[in-house]
């Protein structure tokens, strides 16, 4: 058995040498020659490899480490630098792309559930191919670029939370159950999150007195194994665990010497990860949904025209040439779609999806690589629009809203601190509403008296009332402060015509957001098909009510009131 297990660890190490090879010589990132060769050798091909559980065992190893290196880019002041727009835009990019391939699958007649799966997998760009692939043409440095990255950021982020989801969810359990359960797990990763924010600076240095580049590697590799530990006994995935422990480990002084000392054993594993996922790819399951596949990959192509193109056009002030460019750039389909692929075959064992994901990963590769050296001729293909019209007023002021919000003024400042802190605030709330619902259990469990349930039914409602008020305050201050930025932006410093604007650009991004992920509540809670119905009709709404935000400011540019907004844009 073990001489089985070493031959087969073998193989992958070799061919794991040999995917590279391939991918450098096609100029292709490495990922995409993993997942190639891993097809080719797997079990459902040539049959090199057959050791399923190995092969289980080092996807999941490869998952963890992987999340973990992943996580070292997400401390937490790097991410407040990530910027108002690159956050609208992400947000409004993954939930129109999830949109789009939801109700396109459901017509192809596929269950809910796996157009749920598929939609939310095939709405997150590649971090690692899109980087690679500009970098070898000489095009990372575009201006374009800082707002890209920030967007792969939001979807790396977005990616996290569906695979937490995911990893507590039982095919047994209702919804509320589940959440419930998702609740209390991330409340209690958040708060020894914050703990260990405080604590592991110290306990570091007092550790690391003399600088031992081992010591530090250890006690990162420590982090990532007790928190990835901590993640799967409260039911979560335990690449979450490794996510977050890759985030406190980026706060540490020491993060560029842990960051070297762990890459090579980093980068070994996940390779083996993309191999070993590769291995898994069965081609009779592409060939059986060839039609399907076809399809995905046409929506994978229209839908950054439609999501990165339109939204950076009207919330980032794009040019055409910039919104060619981004929408080519953002084609191909995220490292992360195979996580998740993975994590959800047991709930939709109707189909492959591991399949699924390696092939539209693979193919859409391929096309942004090609197609992203011809931008410029596809520029040509957008109709020249007057540079005066209604959705470029609405653009500019959009753009210098979040150039306000990205300053570090006082008032831009505050509505990020702020942010965050409502944030924590409603979920700790979520958390005593569950809580309180169980407290009873509880009392049984600890085997104290229920004379007592009263009293503490009065604690938990008291503190539930403290955190609501915290929450809403914060809220209120957040929402001040951003009054403030747009009565500045008025020449008249008129309070009530910015209100209006800020009322209304809230209320129509919030209804866009509810439209364009009603599928995850239509499918969680089984509801009928014909409710997607509403979701259409809400956003025909929510397309008149954005057609009132640029009437208004287009006049408002007209009269002068936001200098600026209508100026002509270089196309």
């Amino acid at each position: 058995m073990l001489e089985n297990e070493l031959m087969s660890l073998g193989i992958l190490f070799f061919f794991a040498i040999v995917g590279s090879f391939i991918a450098n010589k096609i100029k292709q990132p490495a990922v995409i020659g993993l997942l190639l060769i891993g097809a080719i050798i797997g079990p459902n091909a040539l049959g090199y490899v057959n050791d399923v559980a190995m092969i289980d065992m080092m996807a999941e190893l490869g998952a963890i480490l992987l999340l973990f290196v992943v996580g070292l880019e997400f401390v937490i002041p790097k991410l407040a630098k990530i910027g108002f727009k690159a956050a609208i835009v992400g947000v409004l990019k993954i939930g129109i792309s999830f949109f789009i391939t939801y109700e396109i699958v459901l017509l192809l007649g596929l269950s809910q559930k796996v157009a749920l799966i598929l939609g939310v997998m095939l709405s997150v760009s590649s971090t690692v191919v899109i980087v690679k692939i500009l970098e070898s043409k000489g095009l990372y440095e575009r201006q374009e670029m800082p707002l890209l990255i920030g967007i792969l950021i939001v979807e790396d982020l977005f990616a996290v939370i569906v695979l937490t989801f995911i990893g507590s969810f039982e095919g047994s359990a209702g919804i509320f159950v589940v959440m419930e359960k998702l609740i209390f797990a991330l409340t209690v990763m958040i708060v020894t999150y914050i703990l260990m924010l405080r604590i592991m600076p110290k306990l570091l240095s007092i550790l690391t007195d003399e600088g031992s580049e081992e010591m530090s590697t250890f006690i990162a590799l420590g982090i990532c194994a007790g928190f990835s530990y901590l993640a799967f006994i409260l039911g979560l995935s335990p690449a979450t665990g490794a996510f977050i422990a890759g985030s406190i480990v980026a706060s540490l002084p020491q993060v560029k010497t842990i960051e070297h000392a762990i890459k090579p054993y980093t980068l070994a594993f996940s390779s083996l990860f993309f191999i070993a996922i590769g291995s898994m790819v069965n081609f009779s399951a592409i060939t059986n949904n060839l039609t399907l596949l076809l399809v995905l990959v046409v929506v994978t192509i229209i839908a950054p025209f439609l999501t990165v193109g339109f939204v950076s056009y009207l919330f980032a002030n794009f040019t055409r040439q910039q919104v060619m460019f981004s929408s080519i750039a953002m084609l191909s389909v995220g490292e992360f779609s195979l996580l998740i692929a993975k994590m959800a075959a047991p709930i939709t064992p109707e189909i492959d999806l591991v399949s699924i994901a390696a092939f539209i990963i693979f193919i859409t590769a391929i096309i942004m690589s090609f197609a992203i050296s011809y931008h410029k001729q596809a520029t040509d293909i957008l109709v020249s629009r007057n540079p005066y019209s209604k959705p470029r007023s609405f653009s500019n002021f959009m753009r210098l809203l979040t150039e306000e919000l990205d300053t570090e003024s006082t008032h831009s400042l505050n509505v990020k601190s702020k942010a965050l802190k409502s944030g924590f605030f409603l979920l700790f709330v979520t958390f005593i509403i569950s809580a309180g619902r169980h407290l009873s259990d509880y009392f049984t469990v600890l085997g104290i008296g229920k004379q007592y349930l009263f009293f503490a039914y009065i604690g938990l409602v008291f503190l539930g009332l403290i955190f609501g008020y915290m929450a809403a305050a914060n809220f209120f201050s957040m929402y001040n402060s951003t009054l403030s930025i747009i009565t500045n932006l008025d020449t008249t410093g008129n309070k009530k015509r910015s209100q209006y604007i800020l009322n209304n650009l809230l209320f129509a991004l919030m209804l866009l957001m509810v439209s364009v992920f009603s599928p995850v509540l239509i499918t969680l809670f089984n509801l009928p098909g014909w409710i997607n119905i509403a979701s259409f009709m809400l956003l025909l709404f929510v397309i008149f009510r954005f057609n009132r935000m640029f009437n208004y400011l287009h006049y408002s540019a007209e009269k002068a009131i936001f200098p600026g907004t209508l100026k002509q844009h270089k196309i």
